[in-house]
């Protein structure tokens, strides 16, 4: 249940992500990419919020990391994204959007990790 209530927020947060930042004429897409790194960074604090204070549960981490950042991020809208770039030729965007995406990722997860530190 808690999975499902946490999944709900979440996708309904990324929702409301798709509509503030609809992609532009770049043709890049902003709103999984900012959905995404919002995600990774929220995990990181996340979990460093959860070892600071908590011992490691099932409830805590099947809400918000399964639950709520599983529903505000998306891996099958970022591949079906970086298709269809690559379908339209867009060669450039698409190798951007996929290195961007892990790196920055990568780095948000740390960032969020660290920023726990002071919460």
């Amino acid at each position: 249940m808690l999975i499902f209530i946490g999944g709900g927020i979440g996708s309904v947060l990324r929702y409301y992500i798709s509509i503030l930042f609809k992609s532009n004429s770049t043709n890049f897409p902003w709103s999984t990419f900012i959905a995404n790194i919002l995600g990774c960074f929220l995990i990181g604090i996340i979990v460093g919020l959860i070892y600071k204070y908590f011992t490691l549960n099932n409830e805590i981490t099947s809400f918000f990391i399964i639950g709520f950042c599983g529903g505000l991020t998306t891996f099958s809208t970022f591949a079906n994204e970086n298709f269809n770039l690559f379908n339209s030729n867009q060669i450039e965007i698409m190798v951007l959007y996929i290195i961007s995406s892990i790196l920055i990722g990568i780095a948000m997860i740390f960032l969020g990790l660290f920023s726990s530190k002071f919460i």
